[in-house]
């Protein structure tokens, strides 16, 4: 068995459906398409990701099983302005 596939999701602000509508300079931990830890993004600081998504100058805001592919679509939206 393989082990998950892991995305990590930067920005500033992240915006996410938790206890928490926003943080400033988040992240969060997507593993095969589900969103398992969030928080700021020193907390993730030295982890080990397959993709990082976002960055300090994205605003990102991901939904449930579409968080990877809405991420990545305002990633390169950013990059692209």
């Amino acid at each position: 068995m393989s082990s998950p596939r892991r995305t990590l999701v930067l920005g500033d602000p992240l915006v996410h459906l938790g206890d928490e509508d926003w943080i400033a300079d988040g992240a969060l931990v997507i593993e095969d398409g589900v969103v398992v830890d969030v928080g700021p993004r020193s907390k993730f600081d030295g982890g080990t990701f397959d993709e990082t998504l976002g960055g300090p100058t994205t605003s990102s805001c991901p939904a449930s099983s579409t968080a990877t592919s809405t991420a990545r679509h305002r990633s390169a939206t950013a990059s692209t302005s």
